[in-house]
């Protein structure tokens, strides 16, 4: 989740805990790279992932509309405007509106289709010199 929003460079925040989502228990792991923290989610939900490779590791990471999806999912936050503009979200303008509305509405949860639209619109809303139309490629 929140190491996803990192990787994608949506927050400027290095992330000490690699939180993830599991279909199986979930679980918390110390090691020497880092924390690991499992959270289960259910089977139907546990998609939108894509393989990377950096040097000779290679890890499945959600893409960036899913790890913001997956993070109001677990967090269960009913934000407001405030709540974003505390993420200080970046480099937004990878983030595919499209796929964002699409896979809100997968997750078949009101609130998580509500918190994709107040996404897109404070995205859209916020001064930026990337923004330039609309992106749903």
């Amino acid at each position: 989740m929140e190491k996803a929003l990192e990787f994608h460079g949506l927050i400027p925040e290095a992330v000490p805990v690699f939180t993830s989502v599991t279909t199986k228990r979930p679980g918390r792991l110390g090691t020497k790279v880092g924390v690991f923290d499992y959270r289960h989610i259910k089977p139907e939900l546990f998609w939108g992932y894509e393989s990377v490779t950096t040097g000779k590791r290679t890890f499945f990471i959600a893409s960036a509309e899913k790890a913001l999806l997956d993070f109001f999912y677990f967090k269960g936050v009913h934000f407001k405007r405030g709540y974003l503009e505390e993420m200080r979200l970046q480099n937004t303008e990878g983030i595919n509106f499209n796929r964002l509305i699409e896979y809100a509405e997968k997750f078949h949860k009101p609130g998580i289709l509500r918190a994709a639209k107040k996404i897109k619109r404070f995205i859209e809303e916020s001064p930026s010199p990337f923004f330039k139309g609309e992106r749903g490629i």
